[in-house]
């Protein structure tokens, strides 16, 4: 049991933004993925030969599907989310479109979320990339208070979240 609940804790501050930094989170939550995988089989070993021996089960059996359950529930819920931090991007956002030829910020940290960079493009939209990125693509936040941002290299999708802001994926095309 205590291999499972360290592999929850593990998965919940990965998936929660809170440890590690930058895209270290892969590497621990395939760990912890991996440790209760792990424990899962030996979960199934343990109640096949329980069950041989002694027909009625025990109540013991439960325990590890219903933490490994409630512990995937807290892992789903404790992902930031973006509403909660909106004003602190904003102020940013509109601190660099007020700065003529403002310089890029790097490695900022806006509530819970990691952002490798924010700038500003020439067509007036803010970029907030978010260091939690994959291998080939870019992703982020766009506050983009005039129109709808577009115009990249690379397969741009975007979406609305209310406002001038948008959730986007850049995937790069080499």
């Amino acid at each position: 049991m205590v291999a499972t609940l360290t592999a929850l804790v593990l998965l919940v501050l990965a998936r929660g933004h809170w440890w590690p930094p930058g895209n270290d989170w892969y590497f621990t939550a395939a760990a912890a993925a991996l440790l209760l995988l792990t424990t899962g089989c030996i979960w199934a070993v343990s109640t096949i030969i329980a069950l041989r021996h002694d027909h009625r089960g025990a109540w013991w059996m439960l325990a590890w599907p219903l933490v490994t359950a409630l512990g995937v529930i807290v892992t789903l819920v404790s992902a930031p989310q973006f509403d909660n931090d909106r004003p602190q991007f904003e102020a940013i956002a509109r601190r660099l479109l007020a700065t003529p030829d403002s310089d890029t910020l790097d490695s900022q940290r806006i509530g819970r979320f990691e952002v490798d960079r924010a700038y500003e493009m020439p067509t007036g939209e803010v970029y907030f990339t978010d260091a939690r990125r994959g291998f080939t693509s870019e992703s982020g936040w766009v506050y983009s208070p005039s129109h709808p941002p577009g115009g990249r290299d690379g397969d741009l999708t975007v979406e609305n979240l209310g406002g001038p802001w948008y959730r986007y994926q850049l995937v790069m095309n080499y």
